[in-house]
């Protein structure tokens, strides 16, 4: 209900700020601070200048690429939770150049995931191994498929298999955190096996509504137009449920794989009625099975949620989903 927060809305200015002062009638008391205002960066860099000049105390999340200057700095104190957040590069499984699951794994067979985590992350990432289930959760099965590796003469064979002869496509992307990185770095690992791949970047703000999920026309499935292949940002979820719904399952609301498969769609439904860890596990490991070998989208590694503050500011609590919780931040003198 209106009213039940720790903030009252003061302003809001679109695409720039947001001002709020303190509840009087919070239920819980009243907040350390009178009033916060949230500001609004396209770049990282930028951000982390105005952070390093004072001009802001935090910051809700920043990328390793173009954070280099708060990290491992005494003047600032760097949150790292470790995160399922990660980027899905999706193939449109029903039309285009990726509806066989050979040329897919072709692709995902050139991928240098431990490149990635060094360039793009400094380390701060797990590497993947193409399904969205990462290792700490409880149901997790680390015997169900081996670890994907690089390996380019696999990738030439599936392509001989599936009667192709070199593969040109473009890779889309928004501009966002390290995905522009992350393009080139496919582009270049996907060379050696024959793949020709042209780099088309988008601007963030039609990104997701021209290549990733455009509007399908009636009784087309949802992101039926999707690109034929892109990467896509995803934010940590404590479950993978929605990883496997709403981006895999036949008719989900964000599939820009435009994946419809009768087995997956069960193995889905048998993990989510299941009670037991043991039941979770069961299915879960035949997800990661499914995935890891039809590979309706690659998943080269899950990075930890970073944020930061000058070191006066304390009682900032970041979460992995994004939030930044400033019920009982304070900002001592320095």
């Amino acid at each position: 209900p209106s009213g039940t927060g720790a903030w009252l809305l003061d302003s809001y200015t679109e695409g720039q700020s947001v001002r709020f002062s303190r509840n009087p009638d919070w239920w819980r008391g009243l907040t350390v601070l009178d009033t916060i205002e949230l500001q609004q960066f396209d770049q990282t860099d930028v951000m982390v200048t105005a952070l390093q000049d004072g001009s802001i105390d935090a910051i809700q999340q920043f990328t390793v690429i173009g954070g280099e200057g708060i990290l491992d700095n005494p003047d600032f104190v760097v949150r790292e939770t470790e995160a399922a957040t990660h980027r899905q590069v999706w193939f449109n499984t029903q039309r285009g150049q990726f509806t066989d699951p050979r040329v897919r794994r072709a692709m995902a067979l050139t991928f240098d995931r431990e490149e990635m985590v060094a360039l793009l992350f400094g380390g701060r990432a797990r590497i993947g191994n193409d399904h969205p289930i990462i290792s700490k959760l409880p149901f997790y099965d680390p015997d169900a498929v081996p670890q994907r590796e690089r390996d380019i003469d696999q990738a030439r064979s599936l392509l001989a298999d599936a009667g192709v002869d070199g593969l040109s496509t473009v890779i889309n992307h928004g501009d966002i955190q390290e995905i522009p990185d992350l393009a080139a770095i496919i582009q270049r690992n996907a060379v050696d096996a024959g793949f020709e791949i042209s780099v088309n970047q988008h601007p963030n703000s039609t990104f997701y509504g021209d290549s990733w999920c455009p509007e399908s026309a009636d009784g087309e499935a949802p992101c039926f137009n999707s690109d034929e292949f892109g990467i896509v940002d995803w934010g940590h979820r404590p479950t993978p449920d929605v990883f496997l719904t709403s981006a895999l399952q036949t008719d989900g609301v964000w599939n820009a794989s435009v994946y419809a498969n009768a087995d997956f769609d069960a193995l889905v439904t048998e993990y989510q009625s299941a009670i037991s860890v043991e039941a979770q596990t069961a299915a879960i490991s035949q997800i990661q099975k499914h995935l890891w070998d039809d590979v309706p989208a690659s998943y080269p590694y899950f990075f930890n949620f970073l944020s930061a503050s000058r070191k006066e500011v304390d009682g900032l609590v970041p979460t992995a989903l994004g939030h930044l919780i400033l019920s009982a931040a304070s900002v001592s003198d320095s």
